[in-house]
């Protein structure tokens, strides 16, 4: 009977590092990785006392950020600049390379223009990056980037976690190992186990969060009021800058409804956020958007209503607020109506290059 034990571990041994050696093979061979060390998406990032940064030059997978620290290509010297000010719905999460909304409205401003008058977006966005963490930030980045125009696109949800989202803390220690094959095994579970199971998973953790503290049934008014002179802040830095400031209201997968078979995904997004009701994520995104509007005219902005032209639903968002590649460029093209009016809906229609 110990025979039998003792070869059963061994045989797991060995299936687990044989796993884990071909997935550290994978990365070297896919993308230049060292087999050895740390490799996983905080390569992508540094910290600073204001919080996570990007990393600059670092490369994760199909991620890779410029000397700046910033996604995508160096700073062009002869081009019209255009910076956009975002969390991971704008450094891009589940897009093919080169079809995050600001590389797909870069490629739509730029169609028709002579070459001396291209326009460059720079992706200053990074994922987990809260607005108020952005706002802080922009002097520096207006100031490398010499910016024409300013796009604002906060995630909302960040302010949920106010005050605490304004204070960024120490930088978590190093971890000392991490199994790269946790990642993949964790894509195939996505794949294999039934969505009914993952949606009961997600639930449990759920339920475990709301027994410590009342659940908000809608976005408190403070917080928007936060959010509202965050707002402000970020368009004043970027008149001072001369840059003219666009503020975009957020879309979501739902849009003004969650149809009963797209609940799960509903349950995804409260998992990130238990502190909100269920019923209530959408009622915060249309307060959060109000604030936004209220600004724009307020402050005499230009405003992208996006909320209101992004199309809904699976085609267009990978989950909750996140892009495929067909919502980006849906995405790219509102905006780029709003900022060169003449293009016109069958330029639009041309498909960015593939990258």
């Amino acid at each position: 009977m110990l025979k039998v034990l003792f070869k059963g571990v061994l045989w797991s041994v060995i299936f687990v590092l044989t796993l884990e050696i071909c997935a550290r093979l994978d990365d070297w061979v896919s993308y230049g990785a060292s087999p050895f060390g740390l490799y996983d998406n905080s390569v992508l990032g540094a910290f600073d006392k204001m919080g996570q940064h990007g990393r600059p030059n670092a490369q994760y997978l199909k991620w890779k950020l410029n000397s700046l620290g910033f996604r995508g290509p160096e700073l062009d010297p002869t081009a019209t600049r255009i910076l956009c000010v975002g969390s991971s719905e704008t450094f891009g999460q589940y897009e093919t390379e080169g079809h995050e909304w600001p590389r797909e409205l870069e490629h739509v401003l730029n169609l028709n223009v002579p070459a001396g008058n291209r326009y460059q977006v720079v992706n200053t966005g990074f994922a987990g990056e809260t607005f108020p963490t952005s706002v802080v930030r922009l002097p520096s980045r207006l100031a490398m980037v010499k910016p024409k125009m300013v796009l604002l696109y906060p995630s909302l949800a960040h302010y949920l976690s106010v005050p605490a989202l304004r204070y960024a803390g120490p930088p978590p220690p190093p971890p000392k190992f991490r199994w790269r094959m946790e990642g993949r095994v964790e894509t195939i579970l996505k794949k294999v186990l039934p969505m009914r199971l993952q949606t009961w998973l997600r639930q449990r953790d759920i339920d475990k969060e709301q027994g410590r503290e009342p659940m908000l049934a809608s976005m408190p008014v403070e917080y928007q009021n936060e959010f509202s002179k965050d707002l402000e802040k970020a368009i004043d830095l970027s008149r001072e800058a001369g840059a003219e400031p666009v503020l975009i209201t957020h879309a979501n997968r739902f849009k003004d409804h969650v149809d009963p078979s797209e609940r799960f995904m509903l349950i995804s997004w409260h998992r990130f956020y238990p502190m909100l009701r269920e019923d209530a994520f959408l009622g915060m995104e249309v307060a959060m958007n109000d604030v936004m509007r209220r600004v724009a005219q307020e402050q005499g902005v230009l405003l992208v209503d996006a909320a209101r032209e992004m199309p809904a639903g699976p085609q267009y968002f990978f989950d909750f607020v996140h892009f495929t590649d067909k919502g980006s460029a849906a995405f790219s093209g509102i905006v780029a109506q709003k900022l060169r009016p003449e293009l016109t809906a069958q330029a639009l229609a041309v498909p960015a290059p593939a990258r």
